[in-house]
């Protein structure tokens, strides 16, 4: 059964190039007419490990090694009418002096930026992503990306998005957009995949004085080497309640189908309500509960920042894949991003500020993921999820924490792959937290510790729950005026498909040109 309309079907048999060339070809000659601030920064970070277990063997089985990593990287920054945007390389070369075989480069790439095509009427969102990920939840997880090598893969992603958008009346606008993304990694378990949708937005939440309304139409298809072709259709129509300039209410109808089990398609109604409160300009919390295919879904966040505090948090239970949990985390970057808006209006140089402060105080924690991914896998899930995080910083003690927890249900015929053996299993429950202090001991040198636990856990009995502890302390310090240095202690723990021990000291200079 083709459950797409006979459009959106036509749109699928053609090539990308032809849908992205009419944006793209309306962004060439604008996107450069007008004048751009361009920043380019590089940088050398060079560290030395010396570990007691680097393959995060069981006990009998560690063998010691120095390690040598050598990363030169160059940030892209762009700020404009027609063009923002940054993008990060980082080329990072792994030298074993024990093991010669396990030398290795390659690269890391994070980039996200947005082009005007047409101002106020179109434009185009794009994002990269290139990161090593744990490829199974329960088997040696490493503290970094040159232990423990033989359970990470490295993942590749890309997404490009053009809209075209148009005003109605007093308050209304429509939304035309078409997304492709393209996902892959080194590892079967998520062979490679890729995903368009089309969806198109009318509202309007003042037709007729506080009351309004929304429609949305989404039809998207995944196309993966394990699983063939996945369609998804849904629509919705909103009834929308202005009760106060802080709280709006929303009515929710709608029908959806899909084809997530080979053997047959579903289809089913939508209906629910949510609300949305702004009680201050620095807090904002929505909630939406609906009755869907699965059975109940629902979506709680919020977000609130005063002062030297910062809170973000979410609750859902919703379809997703593991592009959009990725893509979903709470990071440390995520958290100082949320608690700076206020000193740095503008998005680019908060993000410039961040990285900076992340590089001094809190080096290996910008980058660290938690909870973004219980186990890679292709296709879609049902995702019952919990993640937030929390900073303060003071004038000299700063400290943040995440948390989370996933649980994950696969739909009919689809299963997890947990060891890299033939282990499976259509349900895992992943759960973790790490916290972070920082202590400025002076005005060049700050001490910090680390502490990250997870646990993985299947309701079959034959599988053991996996757990990991990762403990570091360390000191920090700037030690030119472009040069930043950090000493850190580490242990790493854990158990699951075998256990382990690690224990490293880790030497950074960072030099910025």
């Amino acid at each position: 059964m083709n459950i797409h309309p006979p459009c959106v079907s036509w749109l699928y048999r053609r090539r990308r190039l032809a849908v992205l060339c009419a944006p793209l070809g309306l962004m060439v000659a604008p996107a450069f007419a007008q004048e751009q601030m361009f920043r380019i920064t590089s940088s050398l970070r060079v560290s030395e490990m010396i570990t007691d277990n680097a393959r995060l063997e069981s006990s009998g089985s560690t063998k010691s090694d120095a390690i040598t990593q050598i990363s030169p990287s160059v940030r892209f920054d762009a700020r404009g009418a027609r063009l923002t945007g940054n993008l990060s390389l980082n080329l990072n070369s792994s030298f074993y002096a024990n093991n010669s075989s396990s030398q290795n480069n390659y690269l890391t790439l994070s980039g996200a930026g947005k082009v005007i095509a047409l101002e106020n009427r179109s434009d185009v969102d794009l994002l990269a992503s290139v990161s090593r990920q744990s490829a199974y939840a329960f088997s040696p997880q490493a503290a970094d990306q040159v232990t423990g090598r033989s359970n990470q893969t490295q993942v590749r992603m890309f997404s490009v998005s053009p809209n075209l958008k148009e005003r109605f009346g007093s308050t209304g606008s429509l939304d035309l957009r078409y997304s492709f993304m393209h996902m892959d990694s080194d590892s079967s378990a998520m062979a490679r995949s890729e995903s368009q949708s089309l969806s198109f937005t009318a509202t309007d939440p003042h037709a007729i004085g506080a009351l309004g309304w929304s429609m949305n139409l989404r039809d998207s298809r995944s196309d993966n080497q394990n699983y063939g072709a996945q369609e998804q259709f849904t629509s919705r129509f909103t009834g929308l309640a202005q009760l106060d300039p802080t709280l709006t209410l929303r009515l929710i109808a709608g029908y959806e189908s899909n084809n997530f089990a080979k053997s047959s398609s579903r289809n089913s109604s939508v209906y629910g309500f949510g609300a949305d409160w702004l009680p201050t300009p620095r807090s904002r919390f929505s909630a939406t509960v609906e009755k869907r295919f699965f059975g109940t879904g629902y979506a709680f966040t919020g977000q609130h920042r005063a002062g030297n505090f910062a809170f973000t948090g979410s609750f859902s239970r919703d379809v997703s894949s593991s592009s959009q949990t990725m893509l979903g985390a709470v990071t440390l970057y995520d958290l100082l991003m949320l608690q700076y808006a206020n000193t740095y209006p503008d998005i680019n140089e908060r993000s410039v500020f961040v990285r900076r402060l992340i590089d001094t105080n809190a080096q290996g924690m910008g980058g660290l993921i938690v909870g973004a991914q219980s186990v890679l896998a292709n296709g879609y899930f049902l995702d019952r999820r919990f993640q937030g995080g929390v900073t303060i910083i003071g004038v000299r003690n700063s400290i943040a924490f995440i948390a989370f927890q996933s649980q994950r249900e696969t739909f009919a015929d689809r299963t997890f792959a947990l060891t890299g053996s033939t282990s499976t299993t259509q349900a895992v429950t992943t759960s973790g937290a790490s916290i972070s202090a920082n202590h400025n001991l002076s005005a060049e040198t700050s001490a910090n510790l680390s502490l990250t636990s997870t646990r993985s856990s299947t309701a079959d009995s034959s599988i053991a729950s996996a757990r990991s502890r990762v403990i570091a302390a360390g000191l920090s310090s700037r030690l030119s005026r472009r040069t930043t240095g950090s000493l850190t202690v580490r242990n790493n723990h854990g158990s699951g498909s075998s256990g382990y021990t690690e224990n490293a000291v880790i030497g950074v200079v960072n030099f910025q040109f």
